[in-house]
């Protein structure tokens, strides 16, 4: 999940980088290709008599054709502009795919070590995920040593509390319990 988050971030910050790019260079490009057409259409829109003489002449004409030009040049911009950022999009895209498949393996490696301890008789407990530098993931614990180890416990500390009465009863008797022995004689 951290890897996912800090991949998303990284490509946030690779596609605000790339905006300020196309930003710098089609942005500018864009934005005097607009005013040079603005101005055109400006002229051509005119009325009066200067109009009619400026339609008459071959400025109009070649106005014309510059504004077909000019708007052909910012299809042609903003296509390129689509084409660069839909390129930045797919490979982005197939990062994140690629991420998600490798922690889609992982995980489903994850799943058959379980299943495999789970049939052995392991019983996962949680790993520590603190995050303080310890290791983190799944630890096993053998359930079936574990019930040994307490059972061994439980029969150990009855056997003390046994002797410990035994040896209690048997003070003062001779040849038992605490004291000196004697020697048959």
């Amino acid at each position: 999940m951290a890897e996912r988050t800090g991949l998303e971030r990284a490509q946030h910050r690779a596609r605000l980088h790339k905006d300020k790019e196309f930003d710098a260079f089609y942005g500018t490009t864009r934005r005097e290709t607009q005013a040079e057409l603005a101005a055109i259409r400006e002229r051509q829109a005119r009325s009066g008599p200067g109009a009619l003489l400026y339609r008459m002449g071959a400025q109009a004409r070649a106005d014309e054709a510059r504004a077909q030009a000019l708007d052909k040049s910012l299809d042609t911009l903003t296509w390129r502009e689509t084409e660069a950022r839909e390129g930045l999009r797919a490979a982005q895209a197939k990062e994140t795919q690629a991420l998600l498949a490798r922690q889609g393996q992982a995980r489903a490696y994850d799943e058959r070590q379980i299943a495999t301890a789970y049939a052995r008789g392991r019983v996962p407990e949680v790993g520590n995920d603190n995050g303080r530098g310890q290791d983190r993931g799944v630890v096993w614990q053998d359930s079936r040593r574990a019930g040994d180890r307490a059972q061994e416990a439980r029969t150990s500390a009855s056997d003390e509390r046994q002797e410990a009465r035994a040896s209690a009863n048997d003070v003062g008797r001779p040849g038992r319990g605490a004291g000196p022995e004697r020697e048959p004689g």
